[in-house]
This record gives C-alpha cells, structure tokens and sequence, in this order.
C-alpha cells in the first residue's frame, strides 16, 4: 500500500524524540508492515503547511496513493520566509525557540502580539479541514484525519459555550469583554463548522483526545509520546484503516 503522511513532529522520524526507540514510532511501524512511506512531516509545522504539502503531492506524484494519514497540528504555528527560495523554503515556529531560529523570535514576537487570536485561528483551521476534505474528495482517495492537538475542540464540541472550559472562555470568547449575544454569534459559527467538518470528513479521534493528550508515557525529550503511545497511536489506526474497507 502507497500512504502518504503529513503532519507535525509527531509524525516525523527526526523530531519525535524517539532516537533509540525509533521501530515503535507508527509510522516505522507502518514501513515494518511493508507499506511504501512517503513522510512529509516536519516538527513545528503549521496546519498550513501541511493542507500546502498535500495538495501539492498530489498534484505532482506520478504514482497513486492507497492511503493519506493527516495528523493535524497546533493552531498557533506560523511560517515565516527564510528567503532561500521564492517557492518552498519557510520556516515554522512556535513557541518553543531552537537555538537556529533565535534571530527569527522578534518576528514571532511582533506577530504573536498583533496578529494571532485563537477565534482567528480556529476558524481558519476548521476551514482548511473544510477545503482538504473536498480536494482529497476529488481524488478519491482514502484518508484519515488524526488530532495531534486538540486545538478547542473539545470546548466547541459541547454545542454551549456557558459549558465551556474558563480558559477556553476567557482566551477565545473574551466573556467579560463581550456581550452575550455577540458571543453567541462567534460560537454558533464555530458550532456550524465543528458539525460540517464531524459529519463530513474521516477523522480518527476529532471526538476523543488528541494524540497529544492521549500520551501514556513520554519519549527521550520528555515532551512527545514515548514508545507505549506510539504502539497505541499503531493499533487505533490499523483498526480505522480496516474500517475504511482497505486491506491491511
């Protein structure tokens, strides 16, 4: 079977923090099973990034995929040009600085501040869920979309945002600063999309924790899953993958 992946540093060989477990790492495992791997996974990188390198392996592979695994991440990961190309090379951050992206954190700083607001971001994610969908749809090919992180999801889920988590409350909806009804507008919104997308697309976990927080041990670096999660990460999609009929 030909699978493409695409997701974050949870997907990626290089940036999980398994150098010394590396064979429990899903998608090894997946290689294990003799499936042929094309991984464009990238710790850090943003959901745009990501809803990017799918179309555009689609669009330029000679070869048709059986499969394509989409492990969605942060909201809050941004690409900033680091102008050794006019096409592809951006660089991802988060906040979380490496030592080679230092000269790049007052960027990140500047746009934090005055740019990025999780309402924002929310809903540009759902709506990127929304235009992967119908574009993998155009081609027909199976796919399954993995939470990495829960990116509020679980807040909006519950369809009423006075039973919503405080953080999410005060970070998002801005309660003491906003009357109610203006409230309810934004949360209807991200209720009509949260429905579209739960009803729509093939999603492995959107009503259940994200890998994310689905972690029963840790890797090396102590951040990212260990091995035991990966394992479970493994089983919960071999079992997805036979429910989408596909032989496995």
């Amino acid at each position: 079977m030909n699978i493409l992946i695409v997701g974050d540093s949870i997907s990626s060989f290089g940036e999980c923090g398994l150098a010394h477990d590396i064979n429990f790492h899903y998608v090894k495992k997946l290689e294990l099973k003799n499936h042929n791997i094309t991984n464009l996974s990238v710790g850090g990188q943003s959901n745009q990034k990501i809803v990017h390198k799918t179309c555009r392996a689609l669009l330029n592979c000679k070869e048709q995929f059986d499969l394509i695994i989409i492990q969605w991440s942060s909201l809050f990961r941004i690409n900033f040009n680091k102008g050794d190309s006019i096409y592809d090379q951006s660089c991802n951050f988060t906040l979380h600085k490496k030592s080679n992206e230092i000269i790049y954190a007052p960027l990140w700083e500047v746009w934090a501040k005055n740019f990025i607001h999780p309402r924002i971001e929310i809903l540009e994610w759902f709506f990127q869920i929304i235009l992967l969908d119908n574009f993998l749809t155009t081609y027909s090919i199976p796919y399954v979309f993995v939470k990495g992180i829960d990116n509020f999801v679980d807040d909006i889920s519950k369809k009423n945002w006075k039973q919503t988590s405080d953080f999410f409350k005060s970070s998002v909806l801005h309660i003491d600063s906003h009357p109610d009804e203006e409230i309810n507008d934004v949360y209807n919104e991200f209720v009509l999309l949260y429905d579209k997308i739960s009803s729509q697309s093939n999603w492995l976990n959107l009503l259940s924790d994200s890998w994310y927080d689905k972690r029963i041990d840790t890797a090396s670096d102590h951040i990212h899953p260990g091995p035991l999660s990966h394992i479970n990460y493994y089983d919960s999609l071999e079992d997805y993958i036979k429910k989408l009929g596909l032989s496995f």
